[in-house]
């Protein structure tokens, strides 16, 4: 009858009381459900950009070289590939 009272039909009613279990669901399992920070790819670009590594490349591609980017002095392989 309230249902009624509010103008929803039976389909409508559904579709609402499904919205409303799928969003306790969601709060119930927030903290599985969002990400807990930053993408590896999110975290890579990010430490291109503080490095200055990103600049370079992208000056790099602005003056047509083609090829592999050039390796930085001072940053080993094993800094270079985390």
């Amino acid at each position: 009858a309230a249902l009624a009272a509010a103008g929803l039909d039976a389909a409508t009613a559904r579709q609402l009381a499904g919205d409303l279990a799928l969003e306790r669901l969601l709060l119930e399992a927030a903290d599985r459900v969002l990400p807990d920070g930053p993408s590896w790819r999110e975290g890579l670009a990010l430490g291109a950009r503080i490095t200055g590594a990103f600049g370079e490349e992208l000056a790099r591609l602005a003056r047509g070289r083609g090829g592999p980017p050039r390796r930085r002095r001072g940053v080993t392989r094993a800094r270079a590939s985390r």
